[in-house]
């Protein structure tokens, strides 16, 4: 199952390569399709070329605003706390991929010191 990174990531390919900046033929067929089955949504005034610059700019502008969203909780991460807390471990190291900033908050309201 696609997410929306997914979705983005596809469709900027897609962009770029109408947009010359860079040549995927593995696309073509789905450049076609895209032309065929969107043929309503394109016209002299709304090209292709713009339906994906404003289907990205969609996506971009529904994810930072999902982002700007306060969590009601971050007790999912009271495990971070655990184990912080844990004399066992003299060094805790997290790692996270995630572009949003829940775990540094909830190290933040937690009064965990962290770099």
């Amino acid at each position: 199952m696609s997410n929306y990174e997914d979705i983005f990531y596809i469709l900027n390919q897609v962009y770029e390569s109408e947009m010359f900046e860079f040549e995927n033929p593995a696309l073509k067929p789905y450049i076609e399709n895209l032309k065929e089955n969107c043929g309503e949504l394109i016209s002299d005034d709304f090209t292709l070329k713009k339906l994906l610059k404003e289907s990205l700019r969609f996506i971009q502008c529904i994810v930072w605003q999902m982002l700007s969203v306060e969590p009601d909780t971050t007790e999912q991460f009271n495990v971070i706390n655990d184990f912080y807390n844990n004399q066992d471990y003299k060094h805790v190291n997290l790692l996270t991929l995630n572009h949003d900033t829940l775990i540094e908050n909830h190290l933040v309201k937690s009064k965990l010191d962290f770099r």
